[in-house]
Order: C-alpha cells, then structure tokens, then sequence
C-alpha cells in the first residue's frame, strides 16, 4: 500500500469547465487521495470553487488560480484568446486570499505559443516572402523586349534578306 498519492494536474471543477471531472470520481480510478487543480478557476471564479467544490467533496484539493479571471470556463476558446483576460493583479489578490488552498498561479507556455509566437512566426514568414520576393523580382525580372535596347533586340526574320550571313545566323 502506498498513501498519500498527488495528482498534479487535475481539471476537477465539473460546472466550471467542459472538462472537469468531481474529484471524488477522479480519485478512486488512479489511486490518489489529493488533487491539484491545475487552473480550472480564475480570480473572478475561484470563490465558487472553493465554496461548491472543494467544501463539497471528501478529496483533498488544492489548486493553481489561472491568471485569466475566468479560468477554464470558456473552454474549448482558449482562455487567453484575448489577453485583457490576464489580471494578474486580481489573480494576485485571490492567491492572497486563499494562500491555505492554492499553490500559485497558473500560466500557461502553450498559450503563448499558440496565440503570439506561431501568428508572429507565420506573418513575419508570409511578409517576407511577398515582400522580399516581390522586391527581388521587380529587381531581376525578365525584359520585355520593348524594354531592351535597340542593339539587343532580335532582328526580325523579314530583315535578314540580303544582310551578311553571320549577321542572318544570329
């Protein structure tokens, strides 16, 4: 027997996001006897689930306030789809205030990537190759032949008769 076992990374606010799951169902099927919620709640509700989930069940919960102030709720939006839902400082206040139940603030690197690295990656990408290559192309592109010189351009074939023969060959 092993006591004691953490999960910590749990999504164990059932009415909070489209992907909790109650942690006393959670816990009997992988053996553990204390959850982390790994930011199901923002500052806006973590009041909520400390009131009507964790006063409510027989596991040991403790969790990561997310620094948007909603949480997970509008799961399957990403929750930082716009950024003005990042109130670190209101996420602040509600660690503050429930430092006996949460461990710290949940940010998440994948939202970062998703929302601002790979859009930035991808439109410096696509600019760079319009750009650069239209640049590139009106630079070096093929002459129209009213745009060579005289000299360079080809003589037509009702010209050639009766010039010089190394003049016809070319």
């Amino acid at each position: 027997m092993t006591p004691g076992l953490v999960d910590l990374h749990t999504h164990v606010y059932p009415y909070g996001s489209a992907i909790g799951i109650p942690a006393d169902e959670l816990v009997a099927h992988q053996c553990t006897t204390t959850c982390v919620s790994a930011g199901d709640a923002g500052a806006n509700n973590f009041a909520a689930f400390r009131r009507h989930i964790a006063a409510q069940t027989r596991t040991r919960l403790y969790a990561f306030v997310h620094i948007a102030n909603m949480g997970l709720t509008p799961f399957p939006v990403a929750e930082l789809y716009n950024i003005d839902f990042a109130q670190t400082d209101v996420a602040a206040r509600a660690i503050a205030e429930n430092a006996d139940m949460v461990l710290g603030a949940k940010v998440t690197v994948a939202d970062w990537w998703l929302w601002n690295q790979i859009p930035v990656t991808l439109g410096n990408l696509v600019g760079g190759f319009i750009f650069t290559g239209l640049a590139i192309y009106l630079t070096y592109r093929p002459r129209l032949v009213a745009d060579r010189p005289v000299a360079d351009r080809p003589v037509p074939e009702s010209a050639r008769v009766g010039m010089p023969s190394r003049v016809a060959a070319e």
